[in-house]
């Protein structure tokens, strides 16, 4: 099984998580560990980790990127004995994998998804979208969910639609030609741009 690296906002409380190829300063991990800071808004960030070198070195990537885009960043290790801090990550990269088995089983069950390999294209994505649905929907004590409590009273367009769900979807040029009928593909992914409110980033898997 691949390396999972989950990310969380000890403020705001939202939550990424990606799979990656290696432990490290992979060139994904970076690109996507930096966009999901960039994100935020924050003008500084404080990037701890628990003093592992493999992450260590992938903090120092991004710090460095950030750093480029004008975000003061301050790194941190994780005091040795810190069981707080550290029983926050465990208890966050637990509930991405059970978020994760979750939205596996009901696109198996609902939707038809087979072959439960793990090399299966569809689980990068269940992992994504894992933490994403974790920072949409998960209230905390203060009666807010993570993407309230980060970017104010945005509302969310539309509704979602069930993850690995099949759905028709037309493609740039058919629909140009005004062409109704089109290919179906699993639903994977949906994210909403920090600066561009309106703006919906939509995925999908191609049948083939």
């Amino acid at each position: 099984m691949s390396p999972i690296l989950v990310v969380r906002d000890k403020t705001g409380r939202s939550v990424f998580a990606d799979m990656v190829s290696q432990k490290g300063p992979d060139e994904w991990a970076v690109r996507q560990m930096t966009n999901h800071v960039l994100s935020l808004g924050y003008p500084s960030v404080r990037l701890r980790s628990d003093g592992e070198p493999a992450i260590k070195a992938l903090l120092l990537y991004v710090g460095s990127h950030l750093g480029t885009q004008g975000m003061r960043v301050i790194p941190e290790t994780l005091p040795v004995g810190d069981s707080q801090a550290a029983g926050l990550i465990e208890s966050t990269v637990k509930l991405v994998k059970e978020k994760a088995r979750c939205l596996w089983h009901s696109a198996c069950e609902l939707h038809g998804v087979q072959d439960m390999r793990q090399d299966h294209p569809l689980v990068p994505w269940v992992v994504q979208y894992a933490g994403q649905l974790i920072t949409r929907s998960v209230v905390g004590d203060d009666g807010l969910t993570a993407w309230r409590r980060t970017h104010g009273k945005l509302k969310l367009p539309r509704p979602l639609c069930p993850w690995g769900e099949k759905i028709l979807f037309v493609e740039e040029a058919r629909r140009r030609k005004r062409l109704r009928q089109g290919p179906s593909g699993s639903w994977v992914f949906s994210w909403l741009w920090r600066r561009a409110p309106r703006s919906t980033l939509w995925a999908l898997l191609r049948d083939v």
